[in-house]
């Protein structure tokens, strides 16, 4: 059913899950009736549309959390900097994934989520900060993926997370070094448990100089390594170490 035909005054009393795709396809802007009931919302953008009748120009979808008491996880695929405004806050959210967008201000959409939050994963995003960074609190987080997708690690920064929280970090070997607020981020790594995975082509120097960034987190006690390429000196009469996936445990 199409969003258009939907009215304000309309309810479903009863609709616990709803999968939207290709908003921009859709005339006007997409509001979401009252949901009273609903708990997982996932909204496609056209992330893979070479004709998207809009191209991220304009709002497609409005979410007004107070609309959707119940919502337990929303995911979002394709959205551009303009696809989404949002109001109220999602205080009984618990996952929140964004796959393959762009132009979105994570600390906006981390401030309009409650404490409840346990998870969250980005793929493959690009993130901006547009507004003031609010301090933004989730005492139940336990675990954050960030794949591809390193400009999301500086909305942490300034965020109070447990230390219990477990990051993984997909990163390339020099994202690190263009990351924003390294204080803080660093700050934030010192405390919790973090798995880097690291490609295993595209590295010309390996170990990392000891001064980048990506060497100081490596030395961390609780920070673990996954899949560097290992240099020819390196691997050199070491035949019991496996040529597919690798592991490191780093201690400082």
């Amino acid at each position: 059913m199409s969003p258009r035909i939907w009215t304000a005054p309309m309810t479903f009393h009863h609709l616990r899950q709803l999968h939207i795709s290709c908003i921009e396809h859709e005339p006007g802007l997409c509001v979401l009736p009252a949901l009273p009931v609903l708990e997982t919302l996932a909204l496609n953008f056209c992330c893979y549309c070479l004709e998207c009748p809009r191209q991220g120009q304009g709002p497609c979808a409005l979410l007004q959390f107070q609309r959707l008491p119940q919502l337990r996880s929303l995911s979002i695929a394709g959205a551009q900097r303009k696809s989404i405004s949002w109001c109220g806050r999602a205080v009984r959210l618990r996952k929140l994934e964004i796959e393959f967008s762009s132009g979105l201000d994570l600390h906006q959409i981390l401030a309009s989520l409650g404490w409840d939050l346990e998870e969250l994963h980005l793929l493959d995003c690009e993130f901006v900060a547009e507004v003031p960074r609010p301090v933004v609190a989730f005492p139940a987080l336990r675990r954050v993926q960030l794949l591809e997708s390193i400009s999301g690690l500086a909305a942490f920064g300034s965020a109070e997370v447990p230390s219990s929280a477990e990051f993984t970090l997909r990163i390339s070997h020099n994202d690190l070094d263009g990351l924003a607020d390294w204080s803080l981020v660093w700050r934030l790594l010192q405390r919790c448990s973090v798995l880097l995975s690291l490609p295993r082509s595209g590295i010309h120097q390996w170990p990392p100089a000891s001064t980048s960034r990506l060497s100081q987190v490596m030395s961390l006690p609780q920070v673990r390594v996954e899949g560097p390429p290992w240099s020819a000196d390196i691997t050199k009469g070491r035949q019991d170490i496996p040529s597919g996936r690798r592991e490191i445990q780093h201690h400082g």
